[in-house]
């Protein structure tokens, strides 16, 4: 994304035109936005108020210092160094320029007050120690070097927020949502296909099986004592449910032997329903063997499609409100 940095410049105004043009001129080649008080030459306490609103807006602070101290406030420090005690205090990042021999300067462009000089001097020492980048500078060529080379650094080390194109940021939204909905898509599509497979295990092998509400053949019951004759006409539903219900198979996994002896049906009846069950998917049969009685026993295990439907068979629904009222 193209983001550009508005920077605060701030220096003295009269001495220091030249070098603020050439930090303007570098910024604007770098795409940044420069904000300073151009319009303001001579600053005054209620223009200050509004400096420091600009200084809040601002993602950097830099200062150039050259062989002035500048105007003083009520309080007796310079405008210029009021806005960088500010900055510093709002933890804005700071990049300083100090010129490196202003007593080179033209003297129209240095104090001949020996207590400003001192008051420069004083000002140097404490930018020069607050930890920050600082650079010297001796003509306009070093300055605007100096700034090219120190801006993109402090970017990367203290990045700020910046300023961005309305379009690009919604293009951007528009991406982020796009990625966030493919990436929904993929997880959906991972999902479908799980059940897929989960579907193609429980689905019977054998096209033409009887389903669940078909009737149950009639020779299954012929040996089956136990039974009353009305329940040949059984649904395969029908018998899973009693079967299941009856033998609490609903939480545990129950002999095979047990249920056939239970329920009364012949070996050969009972080999048959335990195979449609098992083709349906409502059952495992599992193998064990007893090393007491060194034998195989086979042991009927509800899949999760079994459990589903023993349960629903049990549940207790609302009653029917037209039956109710009838």
């Amino acid at each position: 994304m193209d983001k550009r940095y508005q920077v605060f410049i701030s220096s003295t105004f009269q001495d220091l035109q030249e070098a603020r043009n050439a930090v303007l001129q570098s910024l604007l080649r770098m795409r940044h936005i420069p904000a300073g008080m151009e319009l303001f030459p001579a600053i005054d306490e209620e223009q200050m108020r509004y400096i420091r609103r600009v200084i809040d807006e601002s993602d950097y602070y830099l200062l150039i210092i050259g062989g002035r101290y500048g105007s003083l406030s009520a309080q007796g420090v310079s405008y210029t160094e009021d806005e960088y005690d500010y900055a510093v205090k709002t933890g804005k990042p700071v990049l300083a320029f100090i010129h490196d021999k202003p007593e080179e300067l033209p003297a129209k462009f240095t104090d001949s007050d020996p207590e400003l000089q001192k008051k420069l001097a004083a000002f140097c020492e404490k930018v020069k120690t607050g930890g920050r980048i600082v650079r010297f500078w001796h003509d306009v060529k070093d300055l605007r070097a100096e700034v090219a080379e120190s801006l993109p650094q402090t970017i990367t080390a203290r990045p700020a927020i910046g300023w961005v194109r309305g379009n690009t940021v919604a293009s951007a939204d528009l991406t982020a949502e796009q990625n966030a909905l493919l990436k929904e898509r993929d997880s959906l599509k991972a999902e479908n296909e799980k059940l897929k497979i989960e579907l193609d295990k429980n689905k019977p092998s054998i096209p033409d099986i009887a389903g669940l509400d078909d009737v149950t053949p009639a020779e299954l019951w012929q040996n089956n004592t136990k039974t009353q004759q009305n329940i040949v006409k059984a649904t395969w539903r029908d018998l899973f449910t009693v079967l299941t219900t009856a033998s609490q198979l609903i939480r545990d996994e129950v002999s095979s032997n047990y249920l056939r002896d239970t329920s009364g049906f012949d070996p050969h009846s009972w080999e048959r329903i335990c195979m449609q069950f098992e083709e349906l998917g409502l059952i495992r049969i599992i193998p064990k063997i007893d090393l007491i009685k060194n034998r195989r026993s086979y042991y009927w295990n509800l899949t999760n499609k079994g459990q589903k439907m023993a349960r629903e068979a049990l549940i207790i629904r609302k009653p029917d409100k037209e039956a109710e009222n009838s």
